[in-house]
């Protein structure tokens, strides 16, 4: 409906979207989470994305987990 151009609205169980910053992470997510999760309808997706250095960089990174996180 958006002719590629945004994201669906988010679950009412999963409120929040954020980035993640290396591929084995957002495989993990995509594969361990997301696909035991019926609300999603057991699929998992990783869409990646260039973002220049100067706007990333005004973010603070986060570990969430283990140092993979």
């Amino acid at each position: 409906d958006l002719n590629l151009r945004g994201f669906p609205p988010r679950l009412p169980e999963q409120p929040i979207f954020y980035p993640v910053l290396n591929q084995t992470y957002a495989d993990q997510i995509a594969l361990e989470w997301n696909t035991k999760d019926k609300f999603s309808g057991n699929v998992g997706f990783v869409t990646e994305f260039i973002v220049a250095s100067p706007f990333i960089d005004r973010y603070e990174v986060q570990i969430v987990g283990s140092r993979n996180h």
